[in-house]
């Protein structure tokens, strides 16, 4: 989508054409880019309007993340059940996997995800991160036991692996 053509929208879905607004600029120019008056003039609405919705910029990028970690469980869960009779360590590769396909998948909610310069404004996207680390975390309790460290340590190196 072509961030500087008018978006059209009806009233009651102003929020999910300012977010669809929002990752076509975060696909064109990364989060850096992303300006809630620019998008309110896209969109077609007073730079006030968006504010109805977001209180503030943080706030339409934690929605943004949301809705990302949101697609990302799906894709885990889905992965998870359709793995559900193999050993932990398979299922945990097939999250891996479902991982790099979902980021294939999703680049837009991929950059929102992985964000640092975002994830250090906005606090609560580390939530989103959380998240996923529980599922993954769940399946090696069975190999590492309750070794926070050992189980930290799997986690990190796992998520290395798959970047």
């Amino acid at each position: 989508m072509n961030s500087s053509a008018k978006t059209s929208y009806h009233h009651t879905n102003l929020r999910q054409a300012l977010l669809d607004q929002a990752f076509a600029v975060v696909a064109e120019r990364g989060l850096e880019g992303l300006s809630v008056r620019e998008l309110a003039r896209t969109v077609g609405v007073s730079t006030a309007a968006p504010f109805r919705h977001f209180k503030n910029r943080q706030a339409l990028i934690v929605a943004m993340a949301e809705l990302a970690a949101a697609s990302l469980r799906t894709s885990f869960v889905q992965a998870l059940k359709d793995c559900a009779p193999l050993p932990p360590l398979e299922r945990f590769a097939a999250l891996g996997r479902a991982y790099v396909q979902w980021a294939a998948a999703e680049p837009v909610y991929f950059r929102v995800m992985n964000d640092q310069a975002a994830m250090d404004e906005v606090p609560e996207m580390f939530q989103d991160h959380l998240v996923t680390l529980s599922l993954m975390g769940e399946l090696l309790l069975p190999i590492y036991g309750n070794d926070p460290k050992r189980l930290a340590l799997a986690l990190v190196g796992a998520r290395a692996l798959v970047y």
